[in-house]
């Protein structure tokens, strides 16, 4: 029917259960409830779109589970007392449940049965300290016959807090001094502060001495404690690892990015020297040697799909993962599931697993892996916990899935979202097919709040940055042309000026290649850092450094803006017909005296601009400049109000407070 505006409510009707969308025009941005009447979502997928002046949007409107009522209280998984060990379990649709556990030193295993505690929830006590035992699940449900069966495999506990090695895996028993919180006294800094570099553990082990097959969490503690270490003299003040969670593999030494996880909370024995609190506290102890280099710690943490064994799937498929009206699990994730992120007791295993690696294990903030599929609401309340928990912790979506997109909706919140169209408009505009006009709008963060937008041009999972702009052929850049090495700082100014908060991925700032290989989450030879490559390279990485060091100085906090830059904070210069720049940044001194000098000629031949405002300005990097054993050329030159830029020239100037 027609939207009645008064009171911001739609009403989509249908015809019956075969409806294939609903189409209504509504402001639902600005509150409007949509009442859905003659439809089941269980039948058929039902679809609102609602369209604005500019845009056209849709969400879908969800089945619900009639378990979805029941919130059972009270903490999952075993829980160590002074006396016993509680075992709890959520399986509503259960008939029975057992546990089984032994000690791992001792062949003997011993059967727990629980006991219905309402709501959904079985509970069982053995009366001793169980801290060290293995365990697993059993659930009896009912046949296609009505007849109850258990389990034909043993079921891992996914509350369990950490996991044995084994396949199909056990759950092991944590006790409270496992779980006490570390208190280190490490502060992360402000988001707006953030400088990130991504890595994968053993692609950075790469740098060492260490094994980077074999080589965990002890050894990459070592090498960050180690002086002069890559890290370090690059300036960066955040590391953000690839998942740590248990994930499923084959063998230990097996390399993957660890995106297929089998648990929510318990670290990846594959990088430890043994499993449990063992594995616990090497991790923590990584953690630590971050916090004792001034490196903030935050993980990349997968809870939108999940990998086998799946616990989750063998307790109840229906209420943790989403299906189609043919029973069939959707796949928008492209991992082969979709968690049903609505089902309240998933999303109480959200937050607890957030909570455990925050809080537990120590890590500074998450980055949320494909976060569109936990939805809005559920992110909105990931927020809430952690400000009221953390308030500093970081929070990182990556705000997309195949489904969709949802930065936009987290622009009012304290998220930060990686920023997509920033990535693929660099490469455009250094080989000059891009607007400098819409290039300088992504680097004021026009009208949005800066730390909204996490700015990237190369993250793990796409092709290498150099790969993407080399004129070699094959985008194979092991051996970079003069060009990719100027346009790469280009990009590299062009990031650590923008308002936002800026990414590098780990090499991208010594020309690291893939050798054009656009997907490499089973290529550990092609991830792995070559010390090598950064010798060869060193130069490149000491340009961005310094840039880096710039933008976390006194001075570049003009670039780390807390709000929305106003009209004035930058000005302007262009070269036409191309789309050479100058642009004075804070040039109306709202954000203080200080101001930077932005310059970049993404075009093969030189070009002249008037300064937008002239000044004492003092030069931070130059590019190119003659003893460049890789691409040199010409310094731009700054005389009076003009700069000449030679060909694919750039620069950073100053002028201090």
């Amino acid at each position: 029917s027609e939207p009645d505006f008064e009171s911001k409510v739609a009403v989509v009707t249908g015809g019956g259960s075969g409806i294939g969308a609903a189409c209504v025009q509504l402001l639902v941005e600005r509150g409007a409830k949509v009442l859905v009447a003659d439809v089941d979502p269980v039948a058929a997928p039902v679809r609102l779109i609602y369209a604005k002046p500019d845009e056209l949007e849709l969400c879908d409107i969800l089945a619900s589970d009639p378990l979805d009522v029941l919130e059972p209280a009270g903490p999952f998984g075993a829980t160590v007392g002074a006396q016993a060990t509680v075992f709890r379990v959520f399986a509503p649709r259960a008939r029975a449940v057992e546990v089984s556990w032994r000690r791992p030193e001792a062949g003997l295993h011993h059967l727990v049965a629980l006991k219905p505690a309402g709501q959904g929830a079985w509970v069982g006590e053995v009366p001793e300290d169980l801290t060290g035992a293995y365990y697993t699940l059993s659930i009896r449900g009912t046949d296609d016959a009505g007849e109850g069966r258990f389990t034909e495999r043993p079921i891992v506990d996914p509350w369990a807090r950490a996991q044995t090695e084994d396949f199909p895996p056990a759950g092991i028993v944590l006790g409270p001094a496992d779980l006490a919180p570390p208190a280190d006294g490490f502060r992360p800094p402000a988001v707006e502060d953030l400088v990130i570099v991504e890595g994968h553990l053993r692609d950075l082990l790469g740098l060492s001495a260490a094994d980077p097959v074999r080589g965990g969490y002890r050894e990459l503690a070592a090498w960050i404690r180690g002086q002069g270490h890559y890290l370090r003299s690059l300036g960066v003040n955040a590391l953000e690892l690839l998942p740590c969670a248990e994930y499923e593999h084959q063998a230990p030494e097996e390399y993957h990015w660890g995106y297929m996880p089998i648990t929510a909370f318990g670290v990846a024995n594959s990088y430890a020297s043994a499993p449990g609190a063992v594995a616990l506290a090497e991790f923590r102890d990584l953690v630590r040697a971050c916090h004792e280099a001034g490196l903030a710690v935050i993980l990349d943490v997968v809870l939108n799909h999940f990998g086998s064994p799946n616990g989750l799937m063998a307790i109840d498929r229906d209420y943790y993962f989403r299906t189609d009206p043919q029973g069939r699990l959707s796949n928008w994730s492209g991992c082969g599931n979709d968690v049903r992120a609505e089902a309240p007791l998933f999303q109480r295993l959200v937050l607890e697993s957030l909570a455990h690696w925050t809080e537990v294990l120590g890590v500074d903030g998450v980055r949320l892996d494909l976060a569109e599929l936990l939805g809005t609401p559920l992110l909105r309340e990931i927020e809430a916990d952690f400000r009221a928990r953390s308030p500093g912790k970081i929070l990182i979506a990556e705000p997309w899935s195949f489904r969709g997109h949802v930065a936009r909706d987290l622009d009012d919140s304290t998220w930060t979202s990686w920023d997509d169209a920033f990535r693929e408009f660099l490469p455009s505009y250094v080989r000059g097919h891009a607007r400098a006009a819409d290039l300088l709008h992504h680097v004021a963060a026009c009208g949005a709040r800066p730390s909204a937008r996490l700015r990237y041009a190369q993250s793990h999972d796409d092709m290498a940055w150099l790969d993407r702009i080399t004129e070699r052929p094959a985008n194979d850049a092991r051996d970079p042309a003069p060009a990719d090495v100027l346009r790469t700082r280009l990009m590299h100014a062009i990031l650590l000026c923008s308002a936002g908060v800026p990414m590098l991925a780990a090499g991208q700032d010594f020309l690291a290649t893939k050798r054009g290989v656009g997907n490499t989450w089973r290529h550990g030879e092609l991830n792995r850092l070559d010390p090598e490559r950064l010798r060869r390279f060193e130069g490149e990485h000491r340009f961005v450094a310094r840039l880096i060091g710039f933008r976390l100085s006194a001075v570049g906090a003009i670039l780390r803006p807390r709000n929305a830059v106003s009209a004035g904070w930058m000005q302007a210069a262009f070269a036409p017909p191309g789309e050479a720049f100058a642009a004075v940044l804070n040039a109306d001194g709202a954000l203080g005296p200080a101001r930077v000098l932005l310059a970049c000629n993404p075009h093969d031949h030189a070009v002249t601009l008037a300064l937008p405002s002239p000044g004492p300005w003092r030069p931070v990097v130059l590019s190119p400049f003659p003893s460049c054993p890789h691409a040199p050329g010409p310094l731009p030159t700054l005389v009076g109000d003009r700069l000449e830029l030679p060909p694919l020239g750039c620069g950073v100037w100053s002028i201090g407070a």
